[in-house]
């Protein structure tokens, strides 16, 4: 009885050698396939042959018959219609919403007096942050510049008011506390709380070089902070490169209220602290002058440099913890402006 053996060798051999043209065409076929009408009548086409044809020469023919009366698609890269502009993407409220933006994130280092009036100095950092959306803005501090040259208002502010030379403003800003441990010259006085100070500011740019300032503040918390004015008037001048130094003098007065949380010595105070009770009324706080360097030190990066100088004067003098009535104190910054 003769063997089936070499006969299912045989069958397998045939089979082998059939898949190799099939191999072929399912390379040909998966190269043009794609998400079109003539990739998938292609693949129909070729299925329905694999099936019903009875050798790979009829499978071949009916791809062929396929691929003629399958719509040609055209050589090379389809076209892509062009993109619409960004600008006609968004909506007209977010263009408005953010068509004025600036902002910066930095850090600031200061040498200076630890309190008005003290005689002990110290050096401190922090980082700092500025965001203006239109007319809100929001920064942790000043002392720093961003690439609009501009004044940077602390904590919340929103322009009321802003012509070409006049600039109205309101804000909102923390007021921080005085720590007694902060200093030897405090022990005994307590620590004077946080608050918030409700600011009204107007400027006016006087010529292109001079400008002038003032504002008023009072504790939007009512902690027993008061109130406290605030005037300067500053020149500007252009040295060359980007750079622009600026000179400025000021003066500021208080309130009884402010005065006495911070240069008053209550009873209880005294007992603590062996100073005299000291009740001061309202007044002159200090006059100060500065001048500062500011620039772009590099693409997107914008640094300043400036020295103060401030005299205690009136009732802020005569209270029994200022050592030092003159001050002074350096300041550097550098931000990343967006």
């Amino acid at each position: 009885m003769q063997s089936s053996r070499p006969r299912v060798q045989g069958r397998r051999l045939m089979h082998l050698r059939r898949r190799e043209p099939i191999q072929k065409l399912c390379s040909r076929i998966d190269d043009r396939i794609g998400f079109t009408a003539t990739g998938v009548i292609r693949c129909a086409a070729f299925i329905l042959a694999m099936v019903l044809a009875p050798d790979v020469r009829a499978a071949v023919e009916v791809v062929a018959i396929a691929e003629t009366t399958a719509p040609q698609e055209p050589e090379g890269p389809a076209e892509v219609p062009p993109a619409e502009p960004a600008d006609d993407v968004l909506l007209p409220p977010l263009r408005a919403l953010f068509k004025d933006v600036d902002g910066a994130i930095g850090a600031t280092v200061s040498y200076g007096p630890d309190f008005r009036g003290a005689s002990s100095t110290g050096f401190g950092w922090k980082p700092v942050f500025y965001l203006r959306i239109g007319k809100v803005s929001i920064s942790s501090g000043t002392g720093f510049v961003t690439k609009q040259a501009d004044d940077v208002p602390s904590g919340l502010a929103v322009d009321l008011l802003k012509t070409e030379r006049t600039r109205l403003g309101l804000g909102l800003r923390t007021d921080g506390g005085r720590d007694e441990d902060s200093s030897a010259e405090l022990r005994g006085l307590g620590d004077t709380p946080d608050s918030l100070r409700l600011r009204a500011t107007v400027r006016h740019q006087i010529t292109s070089a001079w400008r002038a300032t003032a504002s008023w503040s009072i504790d939007a918390l009512g902690r027993g902070k008061g109130g406290l004015g605030e005037a300067t008037i500053a020149w500007d001048h252009a040295l060359g490169a980007g750079y622009v130094l600026s000179l400025a003098g000021g003066l500021s007065f208080a309130d009884a209220t402010y005065m006495q949380m911070n240069f008053g010595v209550t009873a209880e105070q005294a007992l603590r602290s062996g100073y005299a009770i000291y009740e001061p009324s309202a007044g002159m706080r200090d006059v100060s002058a500065s001048t500062s360097v500011r620039g772009q030190l590099a693409e997107n990066f914008w640094g300043t440099i400036g020295l103060g100088l401030s005299r205690l004067v009136g009732p802020a003098t005569r209270s029994p913890f200022t050592s030092e009535p003159f001050g002074w104190g350096v300041n550097t910054s550098v931000a990343w402006s967006f």
